[in-house]
């Protein structure tokens, strides 16, 4: 149920919350969040966030009461490929894996480690991070 901060309790949880009147909803929206109205005023109130935040909100922006649905979407575990596939999700195939003329990491004789070092020596990552490079022996 939609409602304007102003009407909602101290210590009452809130999500779905508009940053000004008739913006529309842009705070707290994913699977299971909400926030917690720790102080207000005649013009403001301060939300504190799940991450620690206290942002300050005009109270007449609306909220919907209680966290979003569906708390146990993070816990989902995706089997095999071929569930993605059924979500739409196509498979992502690395650059190293392509050729030379599809992707600039493309191509080479085998499987090289030293790949990402040869693009790190190029832009003085060594010099600034003091990486050790190991000899190859024999």
């Amino acid at each position: 149920m939609d409602s304007k901060i102003n009407y909602v309790n101290l210590f009452d949880s809130i999500s779905c919350i508009e940053f000004f009147p008739f913006s529309g909803f842009k705070l707290l929206r994913s699977a299971g969040s909400c926030s917690k109205i720790i102080a207000k005023d005649n013009l403001n109130s301060v939300l504190k966030l799940k991450s620690g935040w206290q942002i300050s909100l005009p109270n007449f922006a609306m909220g919907v009461f209680g966290p979003v649905s569906n708390i146990s979407h993070g816990f989902k575990v995706i089997e095999k490929a071929g569930i993605n596939r059924n979500l739409g999700i196509r498979p992502t195939v690395r650059g190293v894996i392509k050729n030379p003329c599809d992707h600039p990491h493309g191509g080479g004789e085998g499987r090289d480690h030293l790949l990402l070092l040869k693009f790190l020596l190029e832009d003085d990552y060594v010099k600034e991070h003091q990486v050790k490079i190991k000899k190859k022996i024999g």
